[in-house]
C-alpha cells in the first residue's frame, strides 16, 4: 500500500448482536413431579406414550396442589403419596374392574379414575375418625 491509496474498508460483523447463541439453562424439575413420576416407573417401568404420561403427571400435580394446604408445605407430597397409594392398592385389589386398570398417570388422572380414589380416600378417611371416638 502506497501512502495515497484508501485503507481497505473495515469488514462488516456478519451477524447481528441479537443473533448470539446463548445455551438455554434447563428449566428445573418439579419435585413433586418427580416424586410421582417415580412411583409409577417404579412399578410400571414400560408404558405407551410417555409424553402424554407427563402431560398426565403435571395435571396430577396441578390436581394435587390446588387441593392440599398451602400453608403446609409437607401437605402436597403426603397427599400425592395417599393417593398414588390408594390408586396402586386399588389396582392390586380381587376388585374385577380396578385390577385391569394400568397402574399410568394417564389412568388416573382420568377424571372418573381420579374421583373415585379421592371418594375411596375420603371413605378412609372417615372410618379413621369415627374409630378415633371409639374409647376402647
Amino acid at each position: 500500500l502506497s501512502a495515497d491509496d484508501d485503507p481497505p474498508p473495515a469488514l462488516e460483523p456478519t451477524a447481528s448482536p441479537s443473533a448470539v447463541a446463548v445455551a438455554k439453562t434447563p428449566k428445573p424439575v418439579d419435585p413433586l413431579y418427580q416424586a410421582i413420576w417415580q412411583s409409577f416407573i417404579a412399578k410400571t417401568p414400560v408404558m405407551a406414550n410417555y409424553a402424554a404420561q407427563g402431560a398426565a403427571t403435571h395435571r396430577l400435580v396441578a390436581f394435587i396442589r390446588q387441593h392440599s394446604d398451602k400453608d403446609d408445605p409437607d401437605s402436597a407430597p403426603e397427599l400425592a403419596k395417599q393417593i398414588v397409594t390408594k390408586y396402586w392398592n386399588m389396582t392390586q385389589g380381587r376388585d374385577k374392574f380396578w385390577s385391569k386398570q394400568p397402574f399410568t398417570p394417564m389412568n388416573l388422572a382420568a377424571a372418573g379414575i381420579l374421583d373415585r380414589v379421592i371418594q375411596e380416600l375420603r371413605a378412609v378417611e372417615k372410618q379413621q375418625e369415627v374409630n378415633g371416638f371409639i374409647p376402647f
